[in-house]
């Protein structure tokens, strides 16, 4: 009985052991599947801190492809900004090149201007009407021996450099100029620096605008003071060949060189060939010739390249044979060939005087 109460009571001990077991087991694994909720909801919390930063990176990840795009498109920008800016440095380089080309031809051009100016002896004007303003050229400064750096074109200082009653006349033939009523060219005479007095001739172009008004004038003027020195000496010389022509007993022609044509005969050439000034003026060119033979047309030809090559005062002497009018006969003669007229524009012979100083 005693055995059996023990049993007994050795099974209500282990009954109640293995009852603390099971509370404590339950009760650990209370404290696991509440540690596991923790975890768990810690999990669950650092998931979502996790998804969260994942949605953040790829916020982030979105604004940097955005940047990188922008930044593509800046890159894209600036790199056709670069390639504008390349183009517009090169086209500016090429304008610049352009420029100095255009600066050389221009140095080029002036210096030639003025050479053939100073050659010509002549200068260019502009005048602005509106304002007065007058503007040289390099040649007319040289014209009038003034100093560019001191002298100051003007209209007043233009009119200054005529000399005496012919200021007048220039500011005159000006103010014509303005109505298209000038008569040009003009010629006036203007004092040097040296207060020598020159002989100009001044010729313009002007502009009007629709109400017909003069707005600007562009002109030259040209030193002839040579020119017309020569033509005095000229008509002074060929007054008193005419004079000793008409005075003389010796025959005597004016010869046209390059129309190889006699222009004037006196009264003994016409006694001593008998023709007339109609008849001798119609043998121009080749038909000169026939008043010689072949041999002697040779040698008068070759009398006039000479003078055509000469200066007034030189003679060249000649013998040939000439054709009279009426009869297939020849008279021989000697004669004296000199210049009697220049070209005025290339200082040339073109006229040749022929004495026939004695005849056979």
């Amino acid at each position: 009985m005693l055995t059996t109460d023990k049993q007994e009571t050795s099974n209500q001990a282990i009954a109640l052991e293995q009852q603390r077991l099971l509370a404590k087991t339950k009760e650990q694994l209370q404290n696991v599947i509440e540690e596991l909720e923790t975890s768990n909801e810690e999990m669950q919390s650092m998931n979502e801190e996790l998804q969260s930063s994942n949605e953040e990176l790829q916020s982030s990840n979105e604004e940097l492809e955005t940047t990188n795009e922008e930044l593509q498109s800046t890159n894209e920008e600036l790199q056709t900004a670069y390639a504008e800016l390349r183009m517009a440095y090169e086209e500016r380089e090429h304008q610049r090149n352009e420029l100095d080309t255009l600066k050389v031809e221009l140095e080029h051009s002036n210096t030639l201007q003025y050479e053939a100016e100073k050659s010509a002896q002549m200068g260019s004007w502009f005048w602005d009407v509106s304002s007065r303003k007058l503007e040289w050229s390099n040649g007319c400064y040289e014209l009038f021996g003034l100093d560019k750096e001191v002298f100051h074109p003007s209209y007043e200082a233009f009119i200054g450099l005529a000399s005496g009653e012919y200021r007048s006349r220039l500011e005159e033939q000006l103010t014509n100029l303005l109505h298209n009523k000038a008569t040009q060219p003009f010629i006036f005479e203007a004092l040097d620096v040296n207060r020598n007095i020159t002989i100009m001739s001044l010729e313009a172009v002007v502009s009007f605008n629709d109400l017909k008004q003069a707005t600007r004038v562009m002109g030259t003027i040209r030193d002839i003071t040579s020119t017309v020195m020569k033509e005095k000496e000229q008509v002074v010389y060929k007054d008193t060949i005419t004079y000793l022509l008409n005075n003389t007993l010796t025959a005597s022609f004016v010869m046209d060189i390059d129309k190889l044509q006699i222009e004037y005969i006196n009264a003994a050439f016409q006694k001593i060939l008998g023709y007339s000034e109609v008849v001798i003026n119609t043998l121009a060119d080749e038909k000169l010739f026939t008043l010689f033979n072949t041999k002697d047309a040779v040698v008068f030809k070759n009398i006039v390249d000479k003078v055509a090559l000469s200066s007034v005062g030189e003679c060249f002497p000649g013998q040939y044979a000439m054709k009279l009018k009426d009869a297939n006969e020849f008279v021989s003669v000697y004669a004296n060939h000199t210049v009697y007229e220049v070209d005025e524009t290339t200082g040339k012979p073109n006229k040749m005087l022929v004495s026939l100083f004695a005849a056979q």
